[in-house]
């Protein structure tokens, strides 16, 4: 009834099983702002997210959900800031001017140009901010509040600038012209396409520029002023390449299509997605390309072709996305709101140029090599519960780079672990009693398939297993027929579908189970007849469906301390009820309401 019968369940029906093309992707949490964004995230040392909007304020955010300040200009910001190795981060606005803001909000100077400003700045290694303006000129401001140079080129530049190892600035302008300015005050040299060129340049490891124009073309020139590569995409390129670590280019095009462009000079592979497509790729650390489209959704794509997984945003999104150190994936929509979404288990790739404004900070400096490497410190927030050491009771667990850290509740808390579990696929955490031997089974989900560790079978990697007919949503297993075994499940659109495992995993569902559209799916026996209660989570309150009662609904009920809380689900007291529980990442603390003494609060219990 352990191992053997789930793998050979599985054997039996794997053969029918097919993964479904992609994945729909998971909101993490959303931040609510005054007004479009068009800008791209800026992400600081400390992990603070930095982002401009229409309604002239810079907003900074914390990874937590809390909202750092917004602070006001005097007109749009559509640009992206950029923030320097100081921490002092540059805005720029439609007022023509620069802003420098210190971490805590405050202004601390401002440039003034002759216009209006949509160029993202470039930050040196000297701490010298280069930026273009409509006015068209190039500027370059000293960090202290002067005017180091100004450049003036044949049109707006609304290009954001990019700077070469060697100090060259390049640009593209709305004469058709890039531009290479060079540090001393001077125009090296001009390329000429026949269209605007909006985006920003990329530049490769042997220094080539990469820069589309709304020609329909994607130019790839060499730093000696001649053309080494001209593609053709079949519509305007406002977006901004990233290469990838084996020199593929990609970008995207106005034409709704993402393309992918060889160093020879080849055509490789090209995703339809639909829509206008402004927001420029960012590449993770296993080579998936990720990038928004004007449809309200954000992609990622495997570099073989195929689709990985689709977020879906209540607007269109022309901003790029950037990726945290923790893989959680940051964009901003149209639709008002500033996105984190659950990430894949990828961090930003460590390639020549693997994103819009090449690093986290948005520096636009090749050399200036500031893409953290992610330390699997657990300083990251518990992101799955399990019975690992078969005391009863749920231990909270952290899943990043496939290591796994536990919280065992038998030992106050303490942390233990790395424990390294690898294989071909990574994805979300999703441990659970796979196997009936009484432990949590570590287990991935990604792009539905399931990856298990059986504890019974020494740990040993099962899969990974597709189901079918595979349903998006988000991954909630659970023994919702009281087999003692876990059965995969899905949540998609307040919708359960669950394969049970003593019907041969054999999907049942539809069932809907919502109370509101923003809950978030917490399983488990809450009325102790040995099987899963579907449940809702939001916004502190607690929706019920006891398996017990025929599914009738109980609830709301209400457990929170505050509105930044995250739900966890398990029985944490042994006594065989599921507990209401949270965790707030601002604290590192886990609240628990625990069934065996009436619910009442206990905690905060610190998870180091």
């Amino acid at each position: 009834m352990g191992l053997t019968r789930v793998v050979l369940s599985m054997l039996m029906i794997i053969g029918a099983w097919k993964a479904r093309a992609w994945d729909a992707g998971t909101v993490k949490r959303v931040w609510t702002t005054g007004e479009v964004i068009f800008s791209s995230p800026a992400i600081g040392a400390d992990g603070t997210l930095y982002t401009g909007c229409n309604d002239g304020k810079l907003y900074a955010f914390n990874p937590n959900g809390t909202t750092v300040f917004a602070v006001t200009t005097e007109s749009d910001i559509q640009a992206s800031p950029a923030v320097g190795a100081d921490g002092t981060i540059y805005a720029p606005s439609c007022d023509g001017r620069l802003y420098a803001f210190s971490p805590a909000g405050v202004r601390l100077r401002t440039w003034t140009t002759g216009a209006a400003i949509f160029a993202s700045p470039a930050i040196a290694s000297n701490g010298v901010i280069y930026v273009g303006s409509s006015d068209g000129n190039m500027y370059a401001f000293n960090p202290d509040g002067t005017t180091l140079h100004v450049w003036t080129a044949g049109g707006a530049i609304n290009s954001s600038p990019a700077i070469g190892s060697n100090g060259t600035i390049y640009a593209g302008c709305s004469d058709g012209k890039l531009y290479a300015f060079d540090p001393g005050g001077t125009i090296q040299r001009t390329w000429t396409t026949a269209g605007v060129m909006a985006g920003s340049p990329a530049i490769g490891s042997d220094g080539t520029i990469f820069i589309g124009s709304n020609d329909g073309h994607l130019y790839a020139f060499n730093p000696d002023g001649t053309t080494r590569h001209v593609w053709a995409l079949a519509g305007n390129v406002q977006s901004s390449p990233a290469i990838a670590s084996n020199d593929v280019v990609y970008v995207g095009s106005n034409n709704g299509k993402l393309y992918a462009f060889n160093p020879d000079g080849t055509t490789g592979h090209v995703w339809t997605m639909g829509g206008y497509i402004q927001s420029s790729p960012a590449i993770g650390s296993r080579g998936n390309i990720y990038i928004g489209s004007s449809n309200g959704k954000l992609y990622s794509f495997n570099p073989n072709g195929t689709t990985n997984t689709i977020w879906t945003t209540g607007g269109a999104i022309y901003a790029s996305p950037s990726i945290g150190t923790d893989g959680t994936i940051y964009v901003g929509s149209l639709d008002h709101q500033f996105y984190a979404l659950q990430g894949t288990g990828e961090t930003l790739g460590d390639t020549p140029w693997p994103k819009f404004r090449y690093d986290l900070r948005n520096s636009g400096f090749l050399a200036a090599s500031t893409n953290p490497t992610p330390i699997p410190t657990v300083e990251l927030q518990p992101n799955a519960t399990g019975d690992f050491n078969g005391d009863g009771q749920a231990d909270p667990a952290v899943y990043t780079n496939q290591t796994w850290y536990i919280w065992f509740a038998a030992d106050g808390y303490a942390r233990s672990g790395p424990y390294t579990l690898a294989s071909a696929m990574d994805g979300l955490p999703v441990p659970a009693d796979f196997d009936g031997d009484g432990l949590a089974d570590p287990a991935v989900y990604a792009n539905g398939q399931w990856a298990v560790w059986f504890s019974a079978g020494g740990y040993a990697l099962g899969g990974p297993y597709a189901l079918e007919p595979e349903t998006s949503g988000t991954p909630i297993p659970a023994d919702f027929d009281g087999d003692r075994l876990a059965d995969p499940a899905v949540y998609h659109a307040g919708d359960w579908y669950v394969w049970l495992s003593s019907a041969g995993y054999a999907r049942s569902g539809p069932h809907p189970f919502q109370r509101q559209t923003t809950g978030l799916p917490c399983p488990a026996d809450f009325d102790g007849d040995r099987r899963a209660d579907p449940v809702e989570y939001a916004s502190g309150q607690w929706s019920v469906w006891f398996s017990g009662n025929g599914y009738g609904e109980g609830g709301p009920y209400a457990f929170m301390v505050d509105a930044t809380d995250e739900p966890l689900r398990g029985d944490f007291d042994g006594d065989g009820l599921a507990d209401p529980a949270v965790f707030q990442p601002a604290t590192d603390a886990l609240f628990i309401w625990k069934s065996g003494n009436s619910y009442q609060q206990a905690g905060p219990y610190v998870l180091p």
